[in-house]
């Protein structure tokens, strides 16, 4: 993820974007969670609830792919496509799983260098 672009595209400093992105890894959790509830209880209201929150943050945040298979899940959750979501959910879950270890990774290292600066 590149951070100093995102904050220059949202006119914010590279601090902000860091703990944007600290509290979209922190609460992506919960959101996962939501998806394999609808995953498994077949739940498409559910689903394209829990995609809908992600497409806007993971949009912001310049996961374009991500949000795009966020964007997926809400269209099947809202056209009821139960069959396409047993595809879409794992998908959009496997990418945020991804992301968010890449990030928690950067995010660290960049604790590491502004701790060893002060």
């Amino acid at each position: 993820m590149e951070f100093q672009k995102i904050a220059d595209q949202l006119g914010l400093d590279l601090e902000d974007i860091y703990e944007i992105t600290e509290l979209f890894v922190d609460t992506a959790p919960s959101e996962i969670q939501k998806l394999i509830d609808a995953d498994q209880t077949r739940n498409p209201r559910l689903a394209a609830e829990a995609a809908h929150s992600l497409k806007g943050s993971t949009s912001t945040l310049g996961m374009t792919e991500i949000a795009l298979l966020a964007q997926t899940v809400v269209q099947h959750g809202r056209e009821n496509s139960v069959d396409e979501l047993k595809t879409s959910i794992p998908n959009l879950i496997n990418a945020l799983n991804a992301v968010v270890i890449q990030i928690r990774q950067q995010i660290a290292a960049h604790k590491e260098i502004t701790a060893g600066t002060q």
